[in-house]
């Protein structure tokens, strides 16, 4: 009888100790231009990156992915800001004779969270290399790394619990919304040149809350001033050779100054973004010095900005479009 008990006891403590079980897979998948990938086939979902063959890396500058569901296109990530940006510590491999590249995709950065494939019932998230040109369109492949995480049976029943319309109190709505990040990509022109110092200006098309913005290292160049005005009214960023030295932050490379100092480049801390939706006119003026013979004819920006993840009754969408 006592080894009956101690059995039933141990029991219970491994179920205490393991409450939640989960399985988590790697999977490699082809992606062909503008064919659309399904990701469903799990509970949970995180993209780990990018395979390239490295002679088609300059053709992928042109290109996005895009995320979409059954109807819409949800939004975009410029492929060149994956490139730039990419920390991966994986080394080059070679594959049929053939030299191939890793490139990070910071699912963190960009979803804040496993995507939730176990609360799309009834539309599905797709994602897409695709261009704005049917121009850039190559014939060529890149394959996509995803990490499937599979639920026990409790869980999963948890995570549907929250997509119950019938239970749609201030605790379900919170569990069901996350922050996301996009990026823009904007083309500064040149618009002026005065002996060695280049001039870069335009207004942008800047949407949502921004956090700042990165610009791509060149040895080349160095930049003397950034400088970001709204409605020609109220200056957001102004920056000399001093502060750019000081507040900055290098990602791959890329550098990125943010709106608010006091947060890195992946903080999920809102305070100090600006809402670029409500201002009719945003204006960018980049001036720098360039040891180059031929000046660049535009500087190359991307700019963070927030948006929000909802998952409702069995269906997922974005707040903002």
């Amino acid at each position: 009888m006592n080894t009956l008990v101690l059995l039933n006891k141990k029991g219970v403590q491994d179920k205490l100790m393991i409450p939640k079980q989960q399985i988590t897979q790697p999977e490699i998948i082809t992606m062909s231009f503008n064919k659309q990938i399904n990701l469903k086939g799990s509970d949970l979902l995180n993209i780990k990156g990018f395979i390239v063959n490295k002679n088609n890396i300059d053709n992928l500058k042109n290109t996005y992915i895009e995320f979409t569901d059954d109807f819409n296109k949800l939004f975009r990530i410029p492929f060149s800001f994956l490139i730039y940006s990419n920390t991966s510590n994986v080394s080059d491999f070679n594959r049929n004779n053939e030299i191939y590249s890793f490139i990070d995709f910071h699912h963190d950065y960009f979803f804040n969270h496993k995507l939730l494939i176990v609360k799309m019932v009834y539309n599905t998230l797709n994602v897409c290399l695709t261009s704005n040109d049917i121009k850039d369109i190559k014939d060529f492949n890149i394959e996509i790394v995803i990490e499937k995480t599979y639920l026990e049976i409790t869980e999963r029943n948890e995570y549907l619990l929250y997509s119950d319309p019938t239970k749609l109190d201030p605790i379900n709505l919170e569990k069901n919304s996350y922050n996301i990040r996009n990026i823009q990509h904007f083309n500064i022109p040149l618009c002026g040149l005065s002996e060695n110092v280049h001039i870069y200006k335009t207004n942008i098309d800047a949407t949502l809350l921004n956090q700042g913005l990165f610009i791509i290292k060149d040895n080349n160049h160095q930049i003397i001033n950034i400088k970001i005005s709204l409605d020609d009214t109220c200056t957001v960023l102004d920056y000399d050779d001093n502060l750019l030295n000081i507040y900055n932050e290098t990602v791959g490379n890329l550098i990125y100054y943010g709106f608010n100092v006091n947060e890195k480049y992946n903080s999920n801390n809102l305070i100090g973004c600006i809402n670029m939706s409500i201002y009719n006119k945003i204006t960018v003026i980049i001036k720098l010095k360039s040891i180059k013979e031929t000046p660049d004819t535009c500087l190359d920006i991307y700019m963070p900005q927030w948006n929000t993840l909802i998952y409702n009754k069995g269906l997922f969408n974005i707040r903002y479009t």
